[in-house]
């Protein structure tokens, strides 16, 4: 197992004297598991809610094992991340492995090397529990599949109005210990939304992978699942037409000057709100955009990641390289050709099958159609993966500037809550370091 180490930092080399990495360096497995850790993290401050397994630092010990760079955060992520470590890869995924059920595995085993995260499958070793969970799963999934539709409707429900509370939290003039509550709420919420994510996604997988393996045994071309599923628009495809949208109302305008002659996006839409005329008419529908469309992170889970509502200068700057381009994207007819291909991929394929492999193949592609994993990989990002960081980083900056505004206005200037909880305490001690805690 190697790592690229994407930043500058000092190492002790064997003979104890520190060497410099470059911006791309190997690093060896040992000297991974050998690393003290995140700079200035101490592993006492990190919350851990146990399902079967906590995550751990990697120890030489785990070497033996096969271990998967978290793809998520190739780069690496901060002490504050480890919350989504901890909730989501670790907590979640152990959570719906039972609840799901996922009858072979117990979810992922999860360690921390410096700024990295690794994966590894946790290991199911009852064989009593294995075919209770085997049970489990006969009894829901043909039902799951069947009603998927409903299912999915209502988990969407369920987890908007949840976001909608969550994300509408002020969090100006708030105290240390009301922020320290909604970090706490924002906890549940990455827990909660998670959970939901990883027992649909199993579901939908374990489905997945009987098609997947009946196409194998009918000598199907592993590339062509992918192509059996595709044409269905999805939320994240919706978002997409919605952007493109608010390109051609610059067109329509004229007010491409506002776009291509500017050469920082950050102020752009105040700029053109005083403006008056289209230019005011044009960031009143983007504010609309953004209240539909903005609630969402360029990466997964990172709480260093802006919302676009937060930041909205990489939008614009996308709108801006639209609009330069002078082309317009067809969607429909982008969505009718994946349609054709989809249905010609799948007359060729059962031309080639007997009436037997015939039945069996349409029955398991319905299945798949009616709860369509890939459809769902990308339309779920919206509701949960795009999203569930925008709070944790409100939380974040709002405890902070709570933090800040306490140092100012108190005589010590140091904040020592006598009957804050010990959950809170350790919050803001990892939080904000400064600050003298009792």
């Amino acid at each position: 197992m190697t790592k690229k180490a994407h930043h500058h930092e000092e190492k002790a080399s064997q003979s104890g004297q520190p060497r410099k990495l470059s911006m791309i360096d190997t690093i060896s497995a040992e000297e991974l598991a050998r690393d003290p850790g995140y700079p200035g993290m101490v592993p006492e401050h990190v919350a851990q809610t146990v399902y079967y397994a906590p995550f751990k630092k990697l120890t030489e010990a785990d070497l033996k094992g096969f271990w998967v760079l978290e793809y998520r955060w190739p780069n690496g992520c901060t002490p504050y991340g480890l919350m989504f470590c901890e909730l989501a890869l670790t907590w979640a995924m152990q959570y719906a492995s039972h609840h799901s059920p996922l009858p072979p595995t117990n979810g992922y085993d999860m360690r921390v090397a410096g700024t990295h995260l690794f994966g590894s499958e946790l290991a199911l070793e009852s064989e009593a529990v294995l075919k209770a969970r085997d049970q489990r799963l006969a009894q829901r999934l043909p039902q799951f599949v069947d009603d998927f539709d409903r299912i999915w409707t209502q988990e969407i429900d369920a987890l908007m109005a949840a976001n909608r509370l969550i994300e509408s939290y002020e969090t100006s003039g708030r105290s240390p210990e009301e922020m320290g509550d909604y970090l706490v709420y924002t906890r549940e919420h990455v827990r909660w939304s998670w959970e939901r994510h990883f027992e649909l996604m199993y579901l939908l997988l374990i489905n997945h992978a009987g098609f997947y393996d009946l196409c194998t045994e009918l000598s199907i071309p592993h590339a062509d699942v992918a192509t059996f599923l595709q044409g269905y628009d999805s939320r994240i495809s919706q978002g997409d037409r919605a952007l493109w949208e608010m390109v051609d109302l610059v067109r329509e305008n004229d007010l491409a000057q506002w776009f291509t002659s500017t050469e920082s996006h950050a102020d752009l839409l105040p700029k053109m709100r005083t403006a008056g005329g289209g230019a005011a008419g044009w960031a009143e529908a983007f504010d609309q955009f953004l209240d539909e469309w903005g609630w969402r992170t360029e990466t997964v889970a990172d709480p260093l990641s802006p919302s676009w509502i937060e930041d909205p200068a990489p939008v614009l700057q996308s709108i801006g390289t639209y609009v330069a381009s002078g082309e317009r994207p067809d969607f429909d007819a982008k969505r009718k050709l994946a349609e054709d291909d989809r249905e010609n991929a799948l007359e060729a394929a059962r031309s080639r099958l007997s009436r037997a492999e015939q039945r069996e193949f349409d029955q398991t592609l319905d299945s798949c159609r009616k709860a369509n994993f890939l459809w769902w990989n990308e339309d779920h990002n919206f509701y949960i993966d795009y999203r569930t960081a925008i709070p944790m980083r409100k939380a974040a900056l709002g405890l902070g500037q709570a933090l800040d505004h306490y140092a100012t206005t108190s005589s010590s200037g140091e904040y020592s809550p006598s009957n804050a909880r010990p959950s809170l305490i350790v919050i803001i001690r990892s939080t904000s370091p400064n600050c003298a805690l009792s």
